[in-house]
């Protein structure tokens, strides 16, 4: 704005219309430099501006003509239409965002993204290159499934072979005639000078003959806990019988 402008402008009846003059009309130049540098200022013209008169006088305010871009103004509103000043107000920000998303062209971003997955693909090679080679994860993986998996069987095997075991020695201690009659045969039936190898053979040789004699008797074997020796060897009637004829 030259002085002239200025002092018209300044000169006016405050309680004129400002905007519309027998002088001129006030505009709002908008301006643009750069994606980051922006302005605008209130001036003043006779008629309608063209893009070289708002050039020319932007020039005067020390910015180059080589420099401006996207330059336009737009009359300032009545002063008292504070609407019409808000609706100015927005048109002005909406053209300062168009005007950042033009630098930032299709072609940018396209670079951009691309940038990024190059990126991308870098981190999952490094990545990569750390990962077991060939079936060595596979491997690593079996391995483990199955440590983990003997290690669950382990932990209710043993409870469970504890169990029986108790169960077991409670059944054959309770077979007490059995146990006599292990007693007794170890009298009848094991020489009294034998060694221990030859003590346990008489032992069972004298179980298997007292179970075939009862199964010939009772037609059957007994069951888990009758007290009677069997033909199934692990059967714990015959543990309490051969427990007795190696004791006595």
């Amino acid at each position: 704005m030259n002085a002239k402008q200025r002092r018209i402008r300044y000169q006016a009846d405050p309680g004129a219309n400002t905007d519309r003059t027998a002088d001129g009309r006030d505009y709002m130049v908008s301006y643009f430099l750069n994606e980051y540098q922006r302005g605008s200022m209130v001036m003043r013209f006779a008629s309608p501006p063209g893009a070289a008169d708002l050039v020319n006088e932007l020039q005067k305010y020390g910015l180059s003509s080589a420099l401006l871009k996207n330059v336009s103004a737009t009359p300032v509103a009545d002063v008292k239409d504070q609407g019409a000043r808000y609706a100015q107000a927005q048109r002005a920000t909406e053209d300062a965002q168009a005007h950042s998303r033009s630098l930032h062209s299709p072609s940018q971003q396209t670079r951009t993204d691309a940038q990024q997955r190059a990126l991308n693909r870098n981190a999952i090679r490094q990545q990569a290159s750390e990962w077991p080679s060939g079936n060595q994860g596979q491997q690593q993986w079996d391995t483990s499934r199955t440590g983990r998996t003997s290690s669950r069987k382990g932990g209710v095997l043993g409870p469970l072979l504890g169990i029986m075991v108790v169960f077991y020695g409670f059944t054959a201690a309770i077979a007490t005639d059995s146990y006599n009659d292990g007693a007794f045969a170890a009298i009848v039936d094991v020489p009294f000078d034998s060694g221990f190898g030859d003590k346990v053979e008489a032992c069972v040789d004298s179980l298997e003959r007292r179970a075939s004699d009862d199964l010939a008797i009772y037609g059957e074997n007994p069951g888990l806990f009758e007290d009677r020796p069997s033909t199934f060897f692990p059967h714990p009637a015959n543990a309490a019988f051969i427990t007795g004829c190696l004791v006595n």
